[in-house]
């Protein structure tokens, strides 16, 4: 049989997409479909499958789809899952998918790839728990230039050109400390900002309608007990928005403040950030088993040194 025509053996027609033939590509038998990924290098692609449609993006998804559905393999019997969102919105308006952006996309996604790649893994897949693991940190560095364009990035129109050596110190520093949220996602300053835009809105007439529902409103701990800075007025002001919005779930002996909707509003544009679980902020809950008869007695802490070679080992 002549092997004319088996170099390329797609229907190439200029109508379909590049995600189209990728697709009509993966869909041929082994030996064609890599010969098909490699043809299609010269239209958009790496021409390698182990990076064009790796067997760790399931559910339809591969390098070129806008979002990732990812699975690292098992653990504990449970599959390890990551869902990745390319379609996020950036400083100037646009969105990283857009064509505009497809220089810094594409690298975004390849240096997300070889994470898992094992070529650059000594030549060998990993646990599920460990790909996610350093896929997740991977996901960290991106989200600290996407929740800093705006003021420092502009990759919308400079592309990645002004991440400096002074901007990846500062991602190394804030990575390096714990939890991940309050330092490298600025969880309680950002959380600030949201409720101080909110509780000027906040009429009496909302304090009362709130503390009716909810009598523990007007509880608060002493200063020295909370960390987000507000005042008296302005705690029962931030309690009463979370009481009016449903945003307090039951928990035994009183409430606790569910910060989902301030996490998928705030980080909406980066890639992990949607996913957070930050820690639990005291001042914020209604919990009749913290109330203290007296103030808190302030401790003072040895002191702790600051960035080591361990942490810089952990990232």
């Amino acid at each position: 049989m002549s092997s004319e025509g088996k170099d390329y053996p797609l229907d190439c027609s200029e109508e379909k997409t590049l995600q189209e033939k990728l697709d009509e590509a993966l869909s041929l038998p082994f030996a064609e479909k890599l010969i098909a990924i490699n043809a299609l290098a010269t239209e958009g692609l790496h021409g390698d499958i182990s990076l064009d449609a790796p067997d760790w993006l399931v559910d339809g998804t591969n390098f070129h789809t806008a979002f990732w559905s990812c699975n690292f393999g098992t653990a504990h019997g449970k599959e390890v899952r990551k869902f990745v969102n390319f379609d996020i919105e950036l400083a100037d308006g646009s969105s990283l998918i857009d064509p505009k952006n497809e220089e810094v996309w594409r690298w975004i996604r390849t240096y997300l790839a070889v994470q898992i790649n094992p070529r650059f893994n000594e030549g060998s897949r990993k646990s599920g728990l460990y790909e996610l693991l350093r896929f997740t940190k991977s996901l960290h560095s991106i989200d600290y230039v996407l929740l800093n364009d705006a003021e420092l990035f502009d990759i919308g129109r400079l592309g990645l050109g002004m991440v400096s050596l002074s901007a990846i110190t500062s991602f190394l520093t804030k990575s390096a400390a714990t939890p991940v949220s309050d330092y490298l996602y600025e969880y309680p300053t950002r959380l600030v900002r949201w409720f101080r835009n909110k509780i000027s809105e906040v009429t009496d007439a909302d304090i009362a309608t709130a503390v009716a529902r909810f009598p523990l409103i007007p509880k608060i701990p002493s200063v020295e007990d909370r960390i987000l800075g507000f005042s008296d007025e302005e705690l029962i002001k931030v309690r009463t928005v979370i009481a009016l919005n449903g945003w307090y779930d039951s928990t035994p002996g009183g409430r606790r403040f569910n910060p989902q909707p301030f996490v998928i509003s705030e980080y909406r544009n980066t890639l992990h950030g949607v996913f957070l679980k930050p820690r639990s902020i005291e001042e914020l809950n209604l919990d009749e088993f913290m109330a203290r008869e007296f103030p808190g007695v302030p401790v003072t802490n040895e002191r702790a040194d600051g960035i080591s070679l361990h942490h810089l080992g952990a990232i």
